[in-house]
């Protein structure tokens, strides 16, 4: 069966983060003509929504790029999810390979080929993506006070940054519409076949496994770094009362104090002065606690005297815990991003047995057990790391919603599971285009008889 979206979602996946991206950068770099405007809140929210899809645009490039030399075009007889052919092989016996790294023998200027085209297409967002993830990245984890101090050079970084996106994403479409990488050639009217597909061809027609698997994996990566970065700004603000500021009052009056924005996205809200009173977020309320004082006076309150006023221990004419009326809370704790890798991990996960046939086998378990004791090293391995991913991002989430502060815990699993994302995407693509056999740190070497294949190498 055909599939629904041909070539490939990556033409459909671009569209979305560079059109955010360019507004809210651009809206972002003329802020201070609307400096107490909500168009800048839009702008900040367009900017980190654009970075976070930026991530699986990429990855579905990697598939992009095999669909243009292998190109495929439907489900039937498990096509779109055939990735055994070593990268010598698949491009010697590639219909697509000439014109995409010889060019067009009748040109006689020296005009770049489709496959140096696609070069720096890859190499200029693959970059560009890099930076701009970074900044925001950095931007969310930065206290109030480095928010301040690297602002001017995030932002001019950041449209750098965007200026490299645009020239690589004119790389690609010039391989596009000047070469026609990734056209479908057109085919010979045959017959159509009375055999009905299978309901497994209908699904993966409309949802290609492979395609599922390297997008979801890109979420997964773009997710946990935002994560990541919520997670450090939480740690970092731990030492002062006003920790609790993961969470943002809009009605500042009914407490007299000025909050801090977590996420950085909000810049109405002013930064927290030092020793500034700071109301207390009550997590058993869900709310903020203001303590007062007998005279009626806000005080600050600690943790401690929050906790023994609400199970009513306190000394009667201390202080006071009440809920500001008219108060409305922005709650972005990191566990929920965490939480949110972990589905993405979860469906990539699943989408890699939907691959290697596990739901249309019969024995399930002889199956799995297959996928992790394979006399393919690239295979096992991919199969390994990808369940750690799974693990240590379910472990992030609880550790974050339980115990949000500790340090180490939280460093140690943040960083394992980046390295695991890292060797699962390049264990991916070694299996996508080189096949399961061979090493897992370097690509199939060419066969010593110089004539029998290209010497090219992705």
């Amino acid at each position: 069966m055909r599939e629904y979206i041909t070539p490939n979602w990556h033409a459909v996946l671009i569209h979305a983060p560079l059109g955010l991206l360019s507004v809210g950068v651009i809206m972002e770099f003329f802020g201070f003509l609307w400096r107490r405007s909500t168009a800048r809140v839009a702008a900040r929210w367009m900017i980190l929504v654009g970075a976070v899809l930026l991530v699986p645009a990429a990855t579905s490039g990697i598939y992009a790029y095999f669909d243009a030399i292998k190109v495929v075009t439907s489900s039937k007889h498990g096509e779109n999810t055939d990735f055994g052919t070593k990268w010598q092989s698949l491009v010697k016996e590639s219909d697509t390979a000439p014109r995409i790294y010889e060019g067009d023998p009748k040109l006689k200027t020296q005009e770049e080929t489709a496959g140096e085209m696609l070069k720096h297409h890859m190499w200029m967002n693959s970059f560009a993506t890099g930076i701009i993830f970074l900044i925001v990245v950095v931007w969310i984890a930065s206290s109030d006070r480095w928010r301040r101090r690297l602002y001017l050079p995030a932002l001019l970084i950041l449209l750098a940054s965007k200026g490299l996106l645009i020239a690589g994403t004119h790389h690609g479409g010039q391989a596009v519409y000047r070469w026609g990488v990734g056209l479908e050639p057109p085919d010979p009217v045959t017959a159509a076949s009375a055999a009905e597909p299978r309901r497994e061809e209908v699904l993966a027609a409309y949802i290609p496994p492979g395609q599922l698997h390297v997008t979801m994996a890109g979420f997964t990566l773009s997710l946990a770094l935002v994560a990541l970065a919520l997670s450090i700004h939480a740690m970092w603000q731990s030492e002062s009362p006003g920790d609790e500021q993961w969470y943002r009052d809009h009605d500042t009056s009914a407490i007299g104090d000025e909050t801090t924005d977590a996420v950085g996205l909000n810049p109405d809200v002013p930064a927290t002065a030092p020793g500034a009173r700071a109301p207390y977020f009550d997590a058993q309320r869900d709310a903020y606690a203001v303590a007062t004082n007998a005279e009626g006076a806000t005080v600050a309150p600690t943790i401690a005297t929050v906790a023994t006023t609400r199970a009513g221990a306190g000394a009667p004419g201390t202080i006071t815990v009440t809920v500001p009326s008219g108060s409305h809370m922005v709650k972005v704790p990191s566990s929920r991003f965490w939480l949110l890798s972990f589905l993405c991990a979860l469906v990539a996960f699943a989408s890699g047995l939907w691959i290697v046939g596990f739901f249309s086998s019969a024995d399930k378990v002889g199956s799995l057990k297959r996928l992790f004791t394979s006399d393919y090293l690239r295979h096992e391995a991919h199969a390994y790391v990808g369940s750690a991913i799974l693990l240590l991002s379910l472990l992030l989430a609880i550790v974050t919603l339980a115990a949000r502060r500790a340090r180490i815990v939280i460093s140690v699993l943040a960083v394992l599971l980046l390295a695991s994302i890292g060797a699962e995407i390049w264990l991916g693509i070694l299996m996508m285009f080189d096949g399961p056999k061979g090493a897992w740190n370097r690509f199939n070497p060419p066969s010593k008889k110089k004539d029998e294949t290209r010497l090219i190498v992705p």
